[in-house]
Parts: C-alpha cells; structure tokens; sequence
C-alpha cells in the first residue's frame, strides 16, 4: 500500500522488502516518517515546507492554496537517516498505511476476512494490524527508512461522507483488541537485494 501523498526515497522497496525476508512471521513492513502515529514518528525533520513567496500582485488565497517542497532536501535526509540508523528495526503493534508492505500470507489469512469492516478506510490498517496479529505474525517497522508523507491528503478534498460512523465501527473493533503500544528496537543483517547495486 502506497498513499499518493507521499515521497518515496533511495532504496525505499528494497528496504521494505529486505526486512520482510528475515522472518516469514513478519506481515506487516513499514518505514518512519515525519507524519505517522508513534513509534513511527521521525518528530524533526532539517527540511521545511512552506508557503510560496508571493508574486506582486498575487491574490492571497492563490499563495495559501501552494507550497514549495524541496525533493532533494527529503532525499538527501533520507540518505543519511540510512545510514545513521542502518540495519536498525523495531517490532510494533500498530502501522500505518501510507506506505505498508502486507505478506501475501497475511491476506491469505485474514485479508480476506475483513469484509465486516470494509467500510472502515480511516482506520482499515489498525484491524488488519490487529487481525495479523491475532494470526500470530509480526508487524515491524524499518528504522534504517524514512518515506515523507504530507499527511490528510488522501482526503484533502474532505473526508468520507461516513467518517463519524467509521470513527465508531473502528472504536468498536478496539475496544475489543487493544494492545499497549510499544517499540523494541533491533539491528539485524538484511539479505542482500537482488536489485541493490554491486
């Protein structure tokens, strides 16, 4: 699963992928960001977003509506967010589904079986966390990865008509599965990509 409101970086599915196959009880693979629930919060970022410098004679509004995003700046972070933290993992309760690499196996077991919470977009992956869970797999998120994410775009124009009753079906669901959220951080050798350079 991929939000269009993200920004991949280097090496970003060879990471996911490269943590995936160090145990096939791992069913759940995501990254760190700088718009995630914890643990997945990188909470500082050294780039900015910002508003565009104003046009003489540019009406306000037209300023407010865009924003400057420097690509290279999130590459260049990422980068070095790698490589600080290579090799690094944590095993968590909870991820999200901005950027979310899922087992076939984990659909096998209980994709499939979600069907009674289909209507729950906003919070689809805090059951299928606790559903792959409760099937006995493993949700870990990379430490050594950092995917930017600008947040409430998915839903910019609004959120779905049923929102309030999707806030309530999901608060229903976890009433009845709950886990303490917690983050054990690891490092373990990943094997090599067949797609990594050298």
């Amino acid at each position: 699963m991929l939000n269009s409101d993200t920004v991949v970086t280097p090496g970003w599915l060879d990471a996911l992928t490269g943590l995936a196959k160090v145990s096939d009880a791992f069913g759940l693979v995501g990254p760190m960001s700088n718009y995630a629930a914890p643990p997945q919060l990188v909470e500082m970022v050294p780039y900015r977003l910002g508003p565009k410098k104003a046009r003489a004679g540019e009406p306000l509004h037209s300023r407010s509506e865009c924003s400057t995003f420097d690509a290279s700046a999130v590459q260049a972070f990422a980068r070095d967010f790698a490589a600080e933290h290579k090799g690094k993992w944590m095993q968590v309760e909870r991820l999200g589904r901005f950027c979310l690499l899922v087992r076939r196996a984990v659909l096998e077991r209980v994709g499939w079986g979600l069907d009674e919470w289909r209507d729950l977009s906003l919070f689809e992956t805090d059951i299928l966390s606790a559903k792959a869970h409760q099937e006995g797999f493993t949700l870990v998120c990379c430490r050594d990865l950092f995917i930017h994410h600008f947040g409430t775009r998915t839903f910019a124009h609004g959120a779905p008509q049923n929102a309030e009753h999707e806030r309530e079906q999901a608060n229903q669901w976890r009433r009845s599965f709950n886990p303490e959220p917690t983050a054990r951080v690891t490092t373990a050798p990943r094997p090599p990509s067949p797609l990594a350079p050298g």
